[in-house]
């Protein structure tokens, strides 16, 4: 099929066939008219038409890359968030656990003060209850022995007075002592001048 034949088809113009035929330059004209119309039409209807089609899938194309790229975006943006988030939950918790450990040595080494400083006044207490304690065992044992004591002496005071052999012996003793004292006072200064005569 020659392009005048397809010229014709297209224009749907019956005479078409008998121009082609006749052939010339006439045909050639009418190949030439039918195809500027053919250019013309879809110059002017099917071009823009096709333009505008491609234009909007540009334009979808163009908006679903941009959505894309912002959904990309804002998908970065979170994920940066959360892991900032996660960071910070991260250290937060890390000094919690830290401000706990801090405490609980506080509280037991409060505790453990307390303990202590309570241990030495219960101590101290008992020390000083037992030391008073022995002290008044002391006194009390001292004023026991001192009335035993004279109780004793007593005693023995009254025997030996009730005893009139024991009597007339310390009487004996004690005048004898007496007369060996004088005497022996009344020999010293005959022996001393004696000494100094010689």
């Amino acid at each position: 099929m020659t392009s005048a034949e397809l010229t014709g088809q297209l224009t749907g113009s019956p005479t078409g066939d008998l121009l082609l035929a006749s052939g010339g330059t006439k045909g050639l004209v009418i190949e030439l008219i039918g195809f500027a119309v053919l250019v013309a039409i879809l110059a002017r209807w099917i071009v823009p038409l096709i333009l505008k089609m491609m234009s909007q899938a540009q334009e979808r194309i163009a908006k679903q890359l941009a959505d894309s790229e912002a959904a990309g975006q804002k998908l970065a943006e979170a994920q940066a968030a959360y892991d900032n988030a996660v960071a910070e939950a991260r250290a937060e918790a890390e000094k919690l656990r830290a401000d706990a450990r801090a405490q609980n040595e506080q509280i037991v080494a409060e505790a453990a003060a307390a303990a202590q400083a309570r241990a030495d006044e219960i101590t101290q207490r008992a020390t000083e209850a037992l030391e008073a304690e022995r002290i008044s065992a002391v006194r009390s044992l001292q004023a026991e022995i001192a009335t035993m004591a004279v109780d004793l002496a007593e005693q023995q005071v009254r025997t030996a007075l009730q005893d009139d052999a024991v009597q007339r012996r310390v009487i004996d003793r004690f005048l004898g002592e007496l007369e060996g004292g004088i005497s022996n006072a009344g020999s010293a200064p005959a022996g001393s001048t004696g000494g100094r005569s010689a």
